[in-house]
């Protein structure tokens, strides 16, 4: 049960329970369950699956694939490629080049540069400057 054991409770050991074990369960292990691990599925783990990863796949991940991302792919992302984006490429991306998108070049956007835009320079846009515009036809 000593500080850096092989197998046991204490604090530094390979394989246990402790604080700052290399596999185990403890907090800040290099591989294992607990909060803040280096490898696993703890929450704020630096990789692996938990909520609040540095790099992983968990929700609030800073890099990765789970929803609200800073950086990645799932969806509400603040930057990245998912669905429902802040910035990104995604579709309905409040600022961004996907279909939907609130500001932005693609196409049906609210406010932006593409085709079927309800404000802008696209053509179809309902008010703007592109071909089929319906703004001030009668004047």
């Amino acid at each position: 049960m000593g500080s850096h054991c092989t197998y046991g409770m204490g604090s530094h050991c390979t394989y246990g329970m402790g604080s700052h074990c290399t596999y185990g369960m403890g907090f800040h292990c290099t591989y294992g369950m607990g909060s803040h691990c280096t490898y696993g599925m703890g929450s704020h783990c630096t990789y692996g699956m938990g909520s609040h990863s540095t790099y992983g796949m968990g929700s609030h991940c800073t890099y990765g694939m789970g929803s609200h991302c800073t950086y990645g792919m799932g969806s509400h992302c603040t930057y990245g490629m998912g669905s429902h984006c802040t910035y990104g490429m995604g579709s309905h991306c409040t600022y961004g080049m996907g279909s939907h998108c609130t500001y932005g070049m693609g196409s049906h956007s609210t406010y932006g540069m593409g085709s079927h835009s309800t404000y802008g320079m696209g053509s179809h846009c309902t008010y703007g400057m592109g071909s089929h515009y319906s703004s001030l036809k009668e004047m």
